[in-house]
């Protein structure tokens, strides 16, 4: 999606600024006032929370329960066992159907959320990813391309190194964090925890 405003006679012929414009140069040339970086946060604004009411973004726990074992089937033509990581993935799509399936019936949406917050951190490896320690999720690393991510990317990443060992390092991570998150999602009766 693209905001733009279009420019009147003698305004500033570019629609974009760069990180090289400079405050001032937006107080003079670029936006005096702010008044279009305002209206732009504004609509962003009200697209974001739009679009993140839970009728329009249905987010579900056995989805993403779903994907993972479609990941660890994909790293099944590997050389180590992955004994681990697939009994991983047993208690969680159990756990995650049987959240998902309770999570609507809350008096209150906000109390899912929390445990789908919870998830993610339980997902985060706080030391990093082999030596990038701003790469922390353990199921997914940024890539350039959204198609093309490494799964599960301190496995992967390690098996196309060839080093086993690491790769092995990795599995039983991978594997004690999705347990962690398989307790995180038992359906209890309360919810707020």
């Amino acid at each position: 999606m693209d905001f733009e405003f279009i420019p009147a006679v003698g305004d500033n012929p570019f629609f974009y600024h760069s990180g090289f414009d400079t405050v001032q140069w937006m107080e003079r040339f670029g936006d005096p006032g702010w008044h279009y970086h305002v209206a732009t946060a504004k609509l962003w604004t009200l697209m974001t929370a739009r679009l993140s009411e839970p009728s329009i973004l249905r987010r579900h726990a056995y989805d993403y329960s779903v994907a993972l074992r479609g990941w660890l089937d994909g790293l099944l033509m590997v050389v180590i066992q992955l004994d681990g990581a697939i009994q991983c993935s047993g208690p969680f799509p159990h756990a995650a159907k049987k959240f998902s399936a309770y999570a609507p019936s809350l008096a209150i949406y906000k109390r899912p959320w929390w445990k789908y917050m919870a998830i993610e951190r339980a997902l985060d490896y706080e030391q990093g990813m082999n030596n990038h320690s701003l790469y922390r999720h353990l199921l997914l690393e940024p890539s350039a391309w959204y198609e093309d991510f490494p799964v599960v990317p301190g496995l992967t990443n390690s098996l196309k190194l060839g080093n086993l060992t690491n790769a092995e390092r990795w599995r039983d991570i991978a594997a004690e964090r999705v347990n962690n998150a398989a307790t995180l999602l038992k359906v209890t009766k309360d919810l707020s925890h």
